[in-house]
């Protein structure tokens, strides 16, 4: 987990160096429009959810520049974490297995990536009947992308601040 928190830190120094416009969890980048949003499971947007309430955590990757990318990822291309301060409680990872494998992918001008998970619990964690509840109180919702684009970078989003309410 340390190793994960300090990658986040690192990532997130590494790319502060790069300009960019950060507007509402939207980040664009040389026509690359990179969105990070929680909502709850009928699609509305909201940051205050009750314990036993499942959100979902979406990030989309938006093709404007005008020509295709390609990415380089291992398995999975996208990763979110759950954050009480500096402890994570919960990941998108959680009791799940993913293959040692690399993927190769192209996003096309026009089209969008999108990567989901219906927090905070995983498919692994609801398998094993390993449920976890978030406690009232604030957290944060990071999400980790391992892409290797050949011709951009994505900057790192900021994490999203949630409440949760008894």
């Amino acid at each position: 987990m340390k190793i994960l928190i300090l990658s986040i830190i690192i990532f997130t120094i590494l790319s502060s160096c790069d300009n960019h416009k950060i507007v509402n969890n939207q980040t664009n980048y040389k026509g690359i429009l990179v969105t990070f949003t929680i909502s709850d499971t009928n699609g509305v947007e909201k940051h205050i959810f009750k314990s036993t309430e499942e959100f979902v955590v979406d990030f989309k990757v938006t093709n404007h520049s005008g020509e295709k990318i390609r990415y380089f990822s291992g398995m999975p291309v996208v990763s979110y974490s759950i954050f009480n301060k500096f402890t994570v409680v919960a990941t998108s990872m959680d009791f799940m297995g993913y293959a040692a494998v690399m993927v190769t992918n192209t996003i096309l001008n026009g089209e969008v990536f999108t990567e989901q998970w219906i927090g905070p619990n995983t498919m692994g964690r609801k398998a094993e009947n390993d449920l976890i509840e978030l406690n009232p109180g604030n957290y944060q919702i990071g999400v980790t992308h391992t892409s290797l684009f050949s011709e951009y970078r994505l900057p790192q989003t900021e994490p999203v601040q949630i409440e949760i309410i008894e």
